[in-house]
Protein backbone atom coordinates (compact mmCIF):
# COMPACT_ATOMS: atom_id res chain seq x y z
CA UNK A 1 0.00 0.00 0.00
CA UNK A 2 1.51 3.28 -1.21
CA UNK A 3 0.34 6.75 0.82
CA UNK A 4 1.83 8.50 3.55
CA UNK A 5 -1.30 10.85 3.62
CA UNK A 6 -4.92 9.88 4.76
CA UNK A 7 -6.88 7.91 2.14
CA UNK A 8 -8.81 10.85 -0.35
CA UNK A 9 -12.62 10.95 0.59
CA UNK A 10 -14.74 9.64 2.63
CA UNK A 11 -14.30 5.13 3.43
CA UNK A 12 -17.02 3.45 3.11
CA UNK A 13 -17.96 2.38 6.61
CA UNK A 14 -17.63 -1.43 5.78
CA UNK A 15 -14.16 -0.53 5.33
CA UNK A 16 -11.32 0.31 7.57
CA UNK A 17 -7.53 1.21 6.32
CA UNK A 18 -5.26 1.14 9.78
CA UNK A 19 -2.14 -0.99 10.89
CA UNK A 20 -3.25 -4.60 11.71
CA UNK A 21 -3.00 -4.06 15.48
CA UNK A 22 -5.59 -1.35 15.47
CA UNK A 23 -7.78 -2.98 13.19
CA UNK A 24 -7.61 -6.34 16.04
CA UNK A 25 -8.83 -3.75 18.38
CA UNK A 26 -11.74 -2.30 16.53
CA UNK A 27 -15.27 -2.78 17.28
CA UNK A 28 -16.71 -4.86 14.84
CA UNK A 29 -14.05 -7.59 14.69
CA UNK A 30 -12.35 -7.23 11.30
CA UNK A 31 -10.85 -9.71 8.72
CA UNK A 32 -8.20 -8.91 5.72
CA UNK A 33 -9.52 -7.98 2.72
CA UNK A 34 -8.36 -10.81 0.24
CA UNK A 35 -5.04 -10.01 -1.38
CA UNK A 36 -6.30 -11.02 -4.95
CA UNK A 37 -9.63 -8.37 -4.55
CA UNK A 38 -6.44 -5.83 -3.43
CA UNK A 39 -4.54 -6.76 -6.83
CA UNK A 40 -8.10 -6.60 -8.99
CA UNK A 41 -7.90 -3.14 -8.12
CA UNK A 42 -4.16 -2.40 -9.23
CA UNK A 43 -4.45 -4.36 -12.45
CA UNK A 44 -7.19 -1.94 -13.37
CA UNK A 45 -4.82 0.59 -12.77
CA UNK A 46 -2.03 -0.86 -14.72
CA UNK A 47 -3.91 -0.66 -17.72
CA UNK A 48 -5.95 1.73 -17.22
CA UNK A 49 -2.07 3.73 -17.34
CA UNK A 50 -0.84 1.80 -20.51
CA UNK A 51 -4.32 2.74 -22.43
CA UNK A 52 -3.93 6.61 -21.58
CA UNK A 53 -0.05 6.13 -22.87
CA UNK A 54 -1.27 4.61 -25.74
CA UNK A 55 -3.68 6.99 -26.39
CA UNK A 56 -1.28 10.66 -25.78
CA UNK A 57 1.31 8.74 -27.53
CA UNK A 58 -0.90 8.36 -30.88
CA UNK A 59 -2.27 12.29 -30.43
CA UNK A 60 0.91 13.96 -30.30
CA UNK A 61 2.60 11.46 -32.92
CA UNK A 62 -0.13 10.06 -35.38
CA UNK A 63 -0.84 5.78 -36.26
CA UNK A 64 2.76 5.53 -37.14
CA UNK A 65 4.85 6.01 -33.93
CA UNK A 66 8.29 6.56 -33.45
CA UNK A 67 10.90 3.94 -32.64
CA UNK A 68 11.66 5.29 -29.56
CA UNK A 69 8.05 6.29 -28.93
CA UNK A 70 7.36 2.20 -29.74
CA UNK A 71 9.72 1.40 -27.64
CA UNK A 72 8.43 3.61 -24.68
CA UNK A 73 5.37 1.49 -25.31
CA UNK A 74 7.05 -1.92 -25.55
CA UNK A 75 8.82 -1.40 -22.38
CA UNK A 76 5.33 -0.50 -19.84
CA UNK A 77 3.83 -3.08 -21.47
CA UNK A 78 6.56 -5.95 -20.33
CA UNK A 79 6.34 -3.75 -17.22
CA UNK A 80 2.98 -3.86 -16.43
CA UNK A 81 3.04 -7.59 -17.56
CA UNK A 82 0.41 -6.96 -20.84
CA UNK A 83 0.10 -9.84 -23.26
CA UNK A 84 0.83 -8.71 -27.18
CA UNK A 85 -2.71 -9.18 -27.99
CA UNK A 86 -4.11 -6.82 -24.98
CA UNK A 87 -1.39 -4.51 -26.22
CA UNK A 88 -1.80 -4.75 -29.97
CA UNK A 89 -6.14 -3.66 -29.36
CA UNK A 90 -5.25 -1.00 -27.39
CA UNK A 91 -3.38 0.71 -29.57
CA UNK A 92 -5.66 -0.29 -32.42
CA UNK A 93 -8.49 1.45 -29.99
CA UNK A 94 -6.46 5.06 -29.84
CA UNK A 95 -5.54 4.79 -33.72
CA UNK A 96 -9.14 4.81 -34.06
CA UNK A 97 -10.15 7.12 -31.95
CA UNK A 98 -11.64 10.41 -33.97
CA UNK A 99 -11.03 12.60 -30.70
CA UNK A 100 -7.10 11.98 -30.60
CA UNK A 101 -7.07 12.63 -34.16
CA UNK A 102 -8.99 15.60 -34.00
CA UNK A 103 -6.52 16.98 -31.66
CA UNK A 104 -3.57 15.58 -33.49
CA UNK A 105 -4.75 17.33 -36.78
CA UNK A 106 -5.74 20.86 -34.61
CA UNK A 107 -1.93 21.24 -34.13
CA UNK A 108 -2.68 22.79 -30.81
CA UNK A 109 0.12 20.36 -29.51
CA UNK A 110 2.61 22.19 -31.53
CA UNK A 111 1.33 25.54 -30.47
CA UNK A 112 1.64 24.77 -26.27
CA UNK A 113 3.35 27.78 -25.56
CA UNK A 114 0.39 29.81 -26.35
CA UNK A 115 -1.66 28.40 -23.56
CA UNK A 116 1.18 27.72 -21.24
CA UNK A 117 2.92 31.15 -21.49
CA UNK A 118 2.81 32.61 -17.51
CA UNK A 119 2.44 29.18 -16.13
CA UNK A 120 4.63 27.55 -13.56
CA UNK A 121 5.62 23.93 -13.54
CA UNK A 122 5.63 21.97 -9.78
CA UNK A 123 9.59 21.48 -9.10
CA UNK A 124 10.89 17.84 -8.22
CA UNK A 125 11.27 19.00 -5.06
CA UNK A 126 7.31 20.45 -4.06
CA UNK A 127 6.89 16.99 -5.45
CA UNK A 128 8.88 14.89 -3.84
CA UNK A 129 7.44 16.27 -0.57
CA UNK A 130 4.02 15.86 -1.32
CA UNK A 131 4.85 11.90 -2.82
CA UNK A 132 3.22 9.25 -1.53
CA UNK A 133 5.15 6.90 1.04
CA UNK A 134 4.23 3.05 2.70
CA UNK A 135 3.11 3.98 5.66
CA UNK A 136 2.30 -0.10 6.68
CA UNK A 137 -1.43 -0.15 6.70
CA UNK A 138 -3.93 -2.51 5.10
CA UNK A 139 -7.41 -3.01 4.34
CA UNK A 140 -9.78 -4.34 6.71
CA UNK A 141 -13.74 -5.57 6.83
CA UNK A 142 -16.35 -6.35 9.06
CA UNK A 143 -16.50 -10.04 9.98
CA UNK A 144 -20.30 -10.77 9.79
CA UNK A 145 -22.27 -11.60 12.48
CA UNK A 146 -22.04 -15.22 13.70
CA UNK A 147 -25.50 -16.56 12.39
CA UNK A 148 -28.04 -19.33 14.41
CA UNK A 149 -26.13 -22.73 14.36
CA UNK A 150 -28.52 -24.51 12.45
CA UNK A 151 -28.40 -22.02 9.26
CA UNK A 152 -24.29 -21.16 9.74
CA UNK A 153 -23.01 -21.94 6.60
CA UNK A 154 -26.24 -20.50 4.88
CA UNK A 155 -26.57 -17.42 6.80
CA UNK A 156 -22.44 -16.99 6.19
CA UNK A 157 -23.03 -17.49 3.08
CA UNK A 158 -25.99 -14.97 2.32
CA UNK A 159 -24.00 -12.13 4.17
CA UNK A 160 -20.72 -13.05 1.62
CA UNK A 161 -22.95 -12.85 -0.99
CA UNK A 162 -24.60 -9.64 -0.35
CA UNK A 163 -21.17 -7.87 0.31
CA UNK A 164 -20.26 -9.13 -2.71
CA UNK A 165 -23.04 -7.61 -4.63
CA UNK A 166 -22.34 -4.64 -2.85
CA UNK A 167 -19.29 -4.31 -3.67
CA UNK A 168 -19.67 -4.87 -7.40
CA UNK A 169 -22.75 -2.85 -7.39
CA UNK A 170 -20.73 0.03 -6.55
CA UNK A 171 -17.67 -1.14 -8.43
CA UNK A 172 -20.00 -0.87 -11.52
CA UNK A 173 -21.54 2.27 -10.62
CA UNK A 174 -17.61 3.71 -10.16
CA UNK A 175 -16.98 2.40 -14.04
CA UNK A 176 -20.34 3.83 -15.49
CA UNK A 177 -19.32 7.46 -13.71
CA UNK A 178 -16.38 7.23 -15.06
CA UNK A 179 -17.27 6.12 -18.17
CA UNK A 180 -19.53 9.42 -18.69
CA UNK A 181 -16.99 11.86 -17.86
CA UNK A 182 -14.76 10.39 -20.21
CA UNK A 183 -17.46 10.70 -23.07
CA UNK A 184 -18.30 14.11 -21.65
CA UNK A 185 -14.85 15.46 -22.20
CA UNK A 186 -14.82 13.86 -25.59
CA UNK A 187 -18.22 15.20 -26.37
CA UNK A 188 -17.05 18.93 -25.78
CA UNK A 189 -13.77 18.00 -27.72
CA UNK A 190 -15.53 17.37 -30.62
CA UNK A 191 -17.85 20.00 -30.41
CA UNK A 192 -15.20 22.75 -30.09
CA UNK A 193 -13.82 20.74 -33.82
CA UNK A 194 -16.79 21.29 -35.20
CA UNK A 195 -17.01 24.89 -34.22
CA UNK A 196 -13.55 25.02 -36.22
CA UNK A 197 -14.18 22.65 -39.18
CA UNK A 198 -12.92 24.52 -42.36
CA UNK A 199 -14.82 21.51 -44.39
CA UNK A 200 -18.05 20.26 -45.14
CA UNK A 201 -16.69 16.46 -44.80
CA UNK A 202 -15.31 16.91 -41.89
CA UNK A 203 -18.16 18.50 -40.26
CA UNK A 204 -20.69 15.13 -41.31
CA UNK A 205 -17.86 12.80 -39.31
CA UNK A 206 -18.12 15.16 -36.25
CA UNK A 207 -21.62 15.12 -36.08
CA UNK A 208 -21.33 11.16 -36.29
CA UNK A 209 -19.35 11.41 -33.86
CA UNK A 210 -21.27 13.47 -31.57
CA UNK A 211 -24.45 11.48 -32.61
CA UNK A 212 -22.37 7.94 -30.93
CA UNK A 213 -21.12 9.89 -28.25
CA UNK A 214 -25.56 10.32 -27.71
CA UNK A 215 -26.50 7.13 -27.91
CA UNK A 216 -23.22 6.06 -25.89
CA UNK A 217 -24.42 8.75 -22.81
CA UNK A 218 -28.10 6.88 -23.41
CA UNK A 219 -27.00 3.58 -23.09
CA UNK A 220 -25.19 4.57 -19.95
CA UNK A 221 -27.92 5.84 -18.58
CA UNK A 222 -29.87 2.85 -18.93
CA UNK A 223 -27.28 1.00 -17.21
CA UNK A 224 -26.66 2.86 -14.46
CA UNK A 225 -30.65 2.50 -13.86
CA UNK A 226 -30.35 -1.06 -13.42
CA UNK A 227 -27.28 -0.67 -11.09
Amino acid sequence: MESNAAPAGPQPPHVVYDTLSKAHKAAPQLKPIPAFEVYKVAREEELAAYRMLCRVLVMHHGTSLPKAQQRILDDMGEELCIGQVRQSLEKEMAEHDKVLQGIRKSGVLRRRGDFTDGVEEMTVEDYLAEAPKDDGNGLYMPVPKAPRADGADSGAARATAAAAAAAVGAKRKGHIHAAVSKLAKEIESAGNNLLLSASAREEQQLIQLLQQKREALLALRVELTEA
